[in-house]
């Protein structure tokens, strides 16, 4: 018999592998909160300020029954005595249903820009309503109020701050004045014309709420940005007139020291231009807004301007005899060095306001020195070619007199009584 084959040993099988387990994902709302470092602290940002930060935003308040200021401030009124409005009566049910209702309405008027309402009289009807009373309400005293008040001062600290803020009472112990904090996003820094159309959109706003409200609950809104852009924007308006005031004046001393209307109209536009010019420079080469500074700047840079130029036509008045251009040369080679000597000495000391780090002393410090650099130009190069051309060639205001070309060396002109000499 053959030897039977040997049996084949089954093959190995692979060992199954055992899938891995899924990593765990960390469910929403259970990350770990990350901490920032302590020395980097986080700037609050105002909601929907787009960059605005919130310390750079603005206060409004909007009083009820307050009519304003009625005088300047001192030590017991830190910002004026108050004046009120005798006719409130927040006891009035009406006033108090107007009031509640006028609380959150600045929220929905997007040109007013809140963003933040601070509305105690709401969190204090919920607080009078918990303790099974209703408010608005009729019957209450003065008195009574005033304990309600009290009572929700002390709930909380936010509700006792509200309440120092919000509320005012007179020396009769009378409800005299109520007030909500309002923050918008408009920039506290801003100037006059940039903040104009908000305080107008609030102005409009206040006169609507008024038409509707009843007389015992008027009311007044303030701001500390109001007050700057109204002074600023009154400044501004009265800086036209009172420049060409100046102008005028500056015209009229001239016309006096010289005794020629040729030489004070002469004076008169290279005031002009260099004023012109100056406020050029502010506005377009140093795009500054026209505010304070420039305003004040072109009234008081005025007399500053019209010194070196006075001067050259009454040094060009003064020398007698010769053609135009040698009485202009005469005159410069007598008062040119002292109207640079002059330019000088105030150009080197505004340099010192230069270096300042408050922005006023700086603006100054450059209004200067340019209006000086112009008023030079216009002194030493302007006027002279003018008087070159267009001088007059008689000290006479009427111009009546002979010319001083007409004569001959020696000769006497007796409609004046001049002598003509090279």
């Amino acid at each position: 018999h053959p030897a039977p084959s040997p049996t084949p040993k089954p093959s190995p099988q692979p060992t199954p592998v055992k899938p891995s387990a899924p990593k765990p994902t960390r469910r929403p709302g259970k990350q770990t909160p990350i901490s920032l470092p302590k020395h980097k602290p986080v700037t609050t940002v105002a909601p929907a300020s787009r960059g605005m930060n919130y310390d750079r935003t603005t206060d409004v308040w909007v009083y009820f029954g307050l009519d304003g200021m009625v005088s300047a401030a001192n030590a017991e009124h830190p910002k004026g005595e108050p004046r009120f409005d005798r006719l409130f009566n927040f006891l009035d049910r009406r006033a108090q249903k107007h009031i509640i209702d006028a609380c959150r309405e600045p929220e929905l008027h997007p040109e007013l820009k809140v963003f933040r309402a601070d509305c105690w009289i709401l969190d204090f009807q919920k607080f009078v309503n918990g303790k099974g009373r209703a408010f608005p309400s009729v019957g209450w005293s003065h008195q009574y109020f005033a304990d309600e008040l009290s009572a929700w001062g002390k709930t909380s600290k936010k509700a006792k701050d509200l309440l120092e803020r919000g509320v005012g009472f007179d020396d009769n112990g009378r409800l005299a004045y109520i007030c909500f904090h309002y923050r918008i996003q408009v920039d506290r820094m801003s100037g006059g014309h940039a903040a104009e159309p908000d305080m107008r959109a609030w102005d409009k706003y206040v006169a609507n709420l008024n038409a509707r409200a009843p007389r015992t609950a008027k009311a007044h809104h303030a701001s500390e940005l109001w007050a700057k852009a109204s002074t600023e924007l009154r400044i501004i308006s009265s800086t036209i007139q009172v420049t060409a005031l100046s102008n005028v004046v500056a015209l009229v001393a001239v016309m006096v020291f010289t005794r020629h209307w040729r030489l004070a109209l002469f004076t008169f536009m290279a005031v002009v231009s260099t004023l012109s010019l100056l406020l050029g420079f502010c506005v377009v080469v140093c795009g500054w807004d026209f505010g304070i500074v420039e305003a004040v700047a072109m009234i008081i840079f005025a007399g500053f301007s019209v010194d070196y130029a006075l001067h050259v036509a009454q040094a060009y008045h003064h020398c007698h005899g010769g053609s135009k251009y040698e009485r202009t040369a005469k005159a410069l080679g007598e008062i040119g060095p002292s109207v640079i000597a002059g330019a000088c000495t105030t150009v080197g000391s505004s340099v010192f306001l230069l270096c300042c780090t408050i922005t006023l002393f700086t603006k100054f410090g450059v209004v200067l020195a340019v209006n000086m650099t112009i008023a030079v130009l216009y002194a030493l190069v302007w006027l002279p070619c003018a008087l070159m051309l267009f001088g007059p060639v008689q000290n006479t205001c009427c111009g009546t007199a002979g010319n001083w070309e007409s004569l001959d060396d020696g000769q006497t002109d007796n409609s004046n009584g001049y002598v003509a000499h090279e």
